[in-house]
């Protein structure tokens, strides 16, 4: 699984301040965001409903896909 994040170098930033608030303002904007899996295992399943209250876009690919879990 692998999960990609794309943040600005702005956000990189304040994420490297480490200040909770900070932390919890990208945290949000996670809301207009896209999340890819690659490889839509347990694991990533399990994180994708984790995300879910965070409203992102998510998108997956795997090669053997499970159509239940679609």
């Amino acid at each position: 699984m692998l999960i990609a994040a794309v943040l600005t170098p702005e956000e990189i930033a304040l994420v490297k301040q480490g200040t909770k608030a900070d932390i919890w303002m990208e945290v949000r904007k996670l809301k207009s965001r896209t999340i890819g899996f690659l490889g839509f295992g347990a694991i990533a399943r399990d994180v994708s409903e984790k995300l879910q209250g965070f409203h992102p876009r998510m998108t997956a690919y795997d090669k053997c896909p499970d159509k239940e879990a679609a």
